[in-house]
């Protein structure tokens, strides 16, 4: 019973439990009171409750408002309302699993590009390095003194390499927690749209 009510919290805020009934429509009250029949909720009116209509234009399924869902069933109060809250969000953020394939997809490919762009720019800054060290070299060879503005560049680049290498394990410490975050939210996604079926 329990299991069923949750189910009945979360079907209340989810847009995705909307498209999952792609023949309906649903009826909808927006703030001036006025009255929509469209093929989907917006996501800031779920909460305060809709209607399923049919094709012949029968009430399918009466969705209440979610606080008025909560008030009439004192066992949701138990409800980890944190998990909830993740639950509501992800399913505001993505009307179907695809868009949020989508999203992880273009995630990880941003991520991946900003490395491939510190890799390239530490490639660059290592042939300059070896400029400077070569030159330096030659300074030492000749029995002078190494610049100081030769030795400020060599110890500027130095730091801006190590800046770039501690970026790219930042950037793949990322890449691993958006990969993570991903796959939770996508196994979540398909928990609630399974029992839903």
């Amino acid at each position: 019973m329990k299991k069923l009510s949750l189910i009945i919290v979360i079907l209340a805020l989810s847009t995705t439990w909307a498209t999952s009934f792609a023949a309906e429509l649903f009826r909808w009250t927006d703030e001036k009171g006025e009255v929509h029949y469209t093929d989907r909720v917006p996501p800031q009116y779920i909460e305060k409750g809709f209607r399923v209509i049919s094709e012949q234009g029968l009430t399918i399924k009466t969705i209440r408002p979610f606080s008025e869902e909560l008030a009439n069933r004192p066992e949701e109060k138990a409800i980890d309302t944190e998990q909830l809250e993740k639950d509501r969000f992800l399913f505001m953020s993505y009307s179907n699993e695809a868009e949020l394939i989508t999203a992880r997809d273009r995630k990880l490919a941003d991520i991946d590009t900003i490395i491939t762009l510190s890799q390239e720019a530490i490639t660059l800054l290592e042939s300059q390095f070896r400029n400077l060290t070569k030159e330096a070299g030659d300074y030492e060879k000749k029995g002078d003194a190494i610049p100081n503005s030769l030795q400020q560049d060599m110890s500027t680049t130095k730091k801006k390499i190590n800046n770039y290498e501690n970026n790219i394990k930042r950037y793949k410490k990322d890449r691993k927690k958006a990969e993570k975050k991903f796959k939770t939210n996508l196994k979540r996604y398909r928990q609630i749209t399974q029992q839903l079926k």
